[in-house]
């Protein structure tokens, strides 16, 4: 019969191998079936897939052309008989996943089913299940099953992937997270008190069955106080007007935002009228230039008109620029972008109140620290230098430092020079007498960013190049970032600068531990060094810095 052939140049063509029988032909096989699957087993025999099948190859000589046909070929096992099927999953489907929880208790137990052919194995059909988000739904898997406890509450839009995992299929579902529903309400701060002709803010706060903070809706929060009573008033902000009479009464919040409603009642109490107040300054303990996610806990300070501190006096903070930096009724301020500078103000709770105004800044690299040397007129303050060589077969070394008045990237600079008499590796650190302490509350490093601008003069003695980079020094151990390695190449100041360098991108000497910018890290010195190797005898090398700098990225 005829046997479709595609041939290199030619289109297909049909052979009739019973009418060509007189032509000339040359058939290879490159591979022969020599018996079929299931004649030693005694199984019927059976196909493998095309991928699988061996190519016959026909040379005709006569047309000067190969032709390749697919031969089904038999797939054997072992002693002659098939091979088995691969395990091949082909669906995976999730059940039992629910379209939202709600905190407080709220568990889902899910299940798997999946189809496969061949032969699987029990390891190869288990399930395996992830959660997008354990602090929301966190997930425990027993059995092939897995148990969902609902966590937090998610965004509006944003559920939790839930995804159940066989070989290489998978299936997700997306779950919700709802709030648990309000099922008390707390007055805060409890059993207030303020002066008589002042204000104080009074808060709702949502409580569900287990006593642990929920979310509601304060628009259907109601404020009262008894009708019979004179001292007080308040409006439907909960902001509490006290007349100047003394005495104590109630405040009565009630939440009409479920069925049935809630309710809280605290007690109030107006004293005499104080001092009034006549400044407010804003101040803070620590940098108030701080990262995204960064905190800076602002105090406010009350004076009368005669300069005497008021204590006890309640205030509000108010920041102009929520996005970029807000703060909550402490004083504390949180970066939420970078930006600034925004102003945090804080008023006292008179009528009318008296203002006082902080600004603070979110930046990447919040700069808590900078040290900085130009060198423009002498050597710089209190700098330190110290030599090692490693590996030394020589049995000399020198080195200067020196000011040069003129030539410098700016102005003047500092200039150095290190000669080894033998072979090894000379180092050369340059250490600022200024230290960091990160175990300070609010000086934890983040990262650091390191700048200078550098010379290498040429040498008559070799053609090499120079290590120099930041160096650091802890707990009496050494810690080197490389920047970069100048050329001899004579008279051109170069920019050197990495930034977000973290702890862990530092080198330690021999048996130094990690570098630790933590709050539980060590007082740190910084610097610079040069690093010269010689393995062919003595050298001398001359090179210049100017325009030193380091920054401090607090955390």
């Amino acid at each position: 019969m005829p046997v479709l052939c595609c041939v290199s140049g030619v289109n297909m063509m049909a052979l009739d191998w019973r009418r060509r029988k007189s032509a000339r032909r040359i058939v290879d096989l490159q591979s022969r079936p020599r018996e079929r699957c299931g004649d030693v087993a005694g199984t019927p025999p059976r196909e493998v897939d095309a991928v699988n099948r061996p190519q016959l190859v026909v040379r005709l000589a006569a047309l000067g052309m190969t032709i390749g046909l697919g031969l089904a070929v038999p797939a054997c096992g072992p002693g002659g008989g098939p091979a088995p099927d691969p395990c091949v999953i082909e669906t995976v489907a999730m059940q039992g996943a629910p379209l939202q929880m709600t905190v407080g208790g709220s568990t889902a137990t899910l299940s798997a089913s999946e189809t496969h052919t061949g032969p699987c194995t029990s390891t190869e059909l288990k399930p395996t299940w992830s959660s997008s988000s354990p602090s929301q739904i966190s997930l425990t898997s027993s059995s092939g099953s897995a148990t969902l406890t609902a966590v937090a509450p998610t965004l509006p839009g944003i559920p939790v992937t839930i995804t159940v995992s066989v070989g290489a299929k998978s299936d997700s579902k997306g779950i919700t997270v709802a709030a648990a529903p309000a099922a008390a309400l707390v007055i805060n701060p409890a059993n207030p008190s303020l002066a008589a002709n002042s204000k104080r803010q009074l808060l709702a706060e949502f409580r569900d069955a287990n006593g642990l903070v929920t979310t509601g809706n304060q628009a259907l929060v109601n404020w009262s106080v008894p009708l019979q009573q004179s001292l007080i008033t308040i409006s439907g902000s909960g902001e509490l007007t006290a007349a100047s009479a003394t005495g104590s009464t109630t405040v009565t919040s009630t939440y009409t935002g479920v069925t049935p409603s809630i309710a809280a009642t605290t007690n109030v109490t107006v004293t005499p009228s104080l001092a009034p107040a006549a400044s407010i300054t804003v101040t803070s303990s620590s940098p108030t230039l701080i990262g995204v996610g960064g905190t800076v806990l602002l105090t406010a300070l009350v004076k009368d008109g005669q300069g005497n501190t008021l204590t006890g006096r309640g205030v509000t903070w108010q920041s102009l620029s929520p996005a970029i930096a807000d703060v909550d009724n402490t004083g504390k301020v949180t970066g939420k972008a970078v930006g600034g500078p925004v102003t945090i103000r804080a008023s006292t709770l008179e009528n009318p109140p008296i203002s006082g105004d902080a600004t603070v800044s979110v930046e990447a690299c919040p700069r808590g620290f900078v040290l900085s040397d130009d060198f423009a007129t002498d050597l710089g303050a209190g700098w330190t230098t110290a030599v090692v060589v490693d590996n030394p077969t020589g049995s000399n070394h020198t080195q200067t430092v020196a000011f040069q008045p003129t030539g410098g990237s700016t102005a003047g600079y500092r200039r150095m020079e290190h000669s080894l008499i033998g072979q090894g590796t000379m180092w050369v650190y340059h250490r600022r007498e200024v230290e960091y302490d990160p175990s300070v509350v609010g000086n934890a490093i983040a990262a650091i960013n390191y700048s200078e601008d550098q010379i290498s003069f040429p040498s008559p003695t070799l053609v090499r190049s120079i290590g120099w980079g930041l160096f650091l020094e802890q707990g009496g151990n050494r810690y080197t970032k490389s920047v970069g390695t100048a050329a001899f190449n004579g008279n051109t100041w170069g920019v050197g600068s990495i930034l977000n360098i973290t702890a862990a991108a530092f080198s330690g000497g021999p048996g130094a531990p990690p570098l630790n910018f933590g709050p539980t890290g060590g007082k740190i010195k910084f610097g610079y060094y040069r690093a010269n190797t010689s393995t062919s005898g003595s050298y001398t090398s001359s090179h210049g810095i100017d325009n030193w700098r380091v920054e401090v990225c607090r955390q």
